[in-house]
């Protein structure tokens, strides 16, 4: 039962968390940039999207960590699965990392940034955001596999 438990907290962590790099970078940037007046960068919204944001975001990387930990430990890995486990740590140290990089690089560069400056940290930020999600999907594969 307590494997079942993080199963489904393995599923539901990194359904929020791929989801909500999915929602972020491909619906709302887009939609946000299209309502851009006179090529002025969409502060307000950006930084109150990433501060709503970052609470969720964390608590599902933290689940999906702790959850896989214990799944990996209530249950041995066959040898030939070993392949897969490695590519979803490899996925989820990426992403982390791409998350991390937002949270304490980009978004205080993005704080104090002028307009033009924004608008391009901004877009590698959202490069990175589609960085994660194809991760986030290859782990989720490589879960299925399994």
């Amino acid at each position: 039962m307590a494997y079942d438990l993080m199963l489904i907290v393995h599923v539901v962590t990194s359904t929020m968390w791929v989801g909500g790099v999915f929602m972020a970078a491909f619906i709302d940037w887009p939609t946000a940039k299209s309502t851009i007046k006179d090529g002025k960068f969409p502060f307000e919204f950006v930084l109150s999207h990433g501060k709503k944001i970052f609470f969720w975001v964390y608590f599902a990387m933290a689940g999906l960590t702790l959850s896989g930990v214990s799944l990996l430990l209530s249950r041995p890995v066959a040898d030939d699965q070993m392949i897969y486990v490695m590519a979803k740590f490899a996925a989820l140290i990426l992403m982390a990392g791409f998350t991390l990089y937002g949270t304490f690089i980009t978004w205080p560069k993005l704080q104090v940034a002028i307009n033009r400056d924004a608008q391009h940290i901004y877009q590698v930020y959202i490069y990175r955001a589609h960085a994660t999600f194809f991760f986030g999907i290859l782990a989720i594969i490589m879960g299925l596999v399994m």
